[in-house]
């Protein structure tokens, strides 16, 4: 039983790295070209990047993942500590990289990870998990789940990369040390969590 499970477990990691390949939605190049014009960053958005800032402890440095047009600095409290990631260069602070490749940097100075729409396109999310419990004590972020999100068929057509149910992901995330504090609905398909690091 243990040997099936092992053999599933390497399928189920070769489906998901060859998923961009398997189930085309968006290359590489095509997300950099698309997502580098803010005119493809709704402002339909902005909503949601007010209620994870909501979720963020009072006392702790950010780190934005795929920040877009910044809209999470414009709610958070002044003074804040706050560095950002995206695919193009929004300014000079900006650390640029490809969360699907690998190996990924070092993050150091930060303690909350924030993803507003952006977990759905990593390839292979266990793995990035993993790198980010390395450099993160909490994580706050919204997900679209495979039970309230669409098809498989649509999601793939919207360059979604990974498909988990609500319980799956927050499983992921207790896997490499994460427990669950909070968690909220909004609107029809999203979900949005706070995870801090086990203390034991």
């Amino acid at each position: 039983a243990m040997r099936i499970r092992s053999i599933l477990g390497k399928f189920r990691r070769y489906v998901r790295s060859r998923s961009h390949e398997l189930f085309p939605g968006q290359s590489t190049a095509h997300a950099v070209e698309y997502w580098a014009s803010l005119a493809n960053h709704s402002e339909h958005w902005d909503m949601r990047t007010k209620l994870l800032v909501e979720l963020v402890q009072d006392d702790t440095t950010i780190f934005e993942f795929g920040a877009g047009r910044s809209v999470f600095m414009s709610y958070a409290k002044p003074g804040i500590r706050y560095g950002h990631h995206d695919l193009v260069a929004r300014n000079p602070d900006t650390h640029v990289f490809d969360l699907n490749s690998t190996p990924l940097p070092v993050i150091q100075g930060y303690e909350t990870a924030v993803f507003s729409g952006v977990l759905e396109y990593i390839v292979d999310l266990e793995l990035f998990l993993n790198w980010l419990a390395e450099h993160f004590q909490n994580v706050v972020c919204s997900y679209a789940t495979r039970e309230r999100a669409g098809t498989l068929r649509e999601r793939h057509a919207v360059g979604w990369q990974n498909h988990f149910k609500e319980d799956d992901l927050m499983a992921l995330f207790n896997q490499v040390g994460f427990q669950c504090m909070q968690k909220a609905y909004y609107q029809h398909d999203q979900v949005l969590f706070r995870f801090e690091k086990n203390s034991n």
